[in-house]
């Protein structure tokens, strides 16, 4: 006679078997979101790079114009013409802030809801990336 079915030893090295690859899967999940958001934080700061030297030919100087800090991504979106989220809880990733002290701009991006990450890009950087840990004046 022969017996069919699977014997406890056999359903629990399985069970090891998916909970690790599982668990490896979501590490791994967490690695690809990250460097997803580290792309969005640098475009964005390029965006708003760009969008500061359009600001400048329209007015002769950078936003703010009375130079020094803004941190309101709505205040910034109105002034420069941009789109950046303004999600508020969980899914909100990055603060903004843009710097227009010295007579040149900076943008700044900093992490919020996840782990401690800023990138910060300069108007005399513009052939070149963002700074990782970077920070404005």
């Amino acid at each position: 006679m022969k017996k069919t079915g699977v014997t406890l030893i056999e359903l629990v090295i399985t069970v090891l078997l998916i909970s690790i690859l599982g668990a490896l899967g979501f590490i791994q999940y967490g690695n690809y979101r990250e460097e997803a958001l580290g792309k969005e934080a640098r475009a964005n700061l390029r965006l708003i790079v760009a969008a500061q030297r359009i600001y400048k030919i329209k007015t002769s100087a950078y936003f703010p114009i009375v130079g020094g800090t803004e941190t309101s991504e709505s205040t910034i979106n109105d002034n420069l013409k941009l789109m950046l989220s303004t999600a508020e809880g969980p899914q909100r990733a990055w603060d903004y802030l843009v710097d227009s002290s010295g007579g040149t701009t900076c943008a700044q991006a900093t992490r919020v809801n996840g782990p401690a990450k800023t990138w910060s890009f300069r108007s005399t950087d513009l052939d070149g990336d963002p700074d990782e840990d970077g920070t404005c004046p």
